[in-house]
């Protein structure tokens, strides 16, 4: 997939009357990063409604698996713990 050109950009910006705009390749952003954009971003544009209800269900499964790992890496840190 190739980086969007300055001039697309521009055309979304203006359309949207806003420079505060980010484009994200969900696939290939951290669980975090996916999550928070899927449960506070807004969608612009959708091809396939079954293809992001998945890729929102995937992101939601990576997140929390990601959440689990960050709980069991605080609890080694701080009461010296197993993960």
């Amino acid at each position: 997939m190739q980086p969007m050109a300055v001039a697309e950009r521009g055309s979304i910006t203006s359309s949207l009357r806003s420079e505060r705009v980010d484009l994200v390749w969900l696939g290939r952003a951290d669980p975090v990063f996916s999550f928070q954009v899927l449960s506070k971003g807004r969608i612009l544009f959708c091809r396939d409604p079954d293809r992001l209800n998945a890729r929102e269900l995937e992101a939601r499964h990576r997140f929390s698996d990601y959440r689990l790992y960050l709980e069991r890496r605080r609890r080694w840190r701080t009461d010296g713990l197993p993960t």
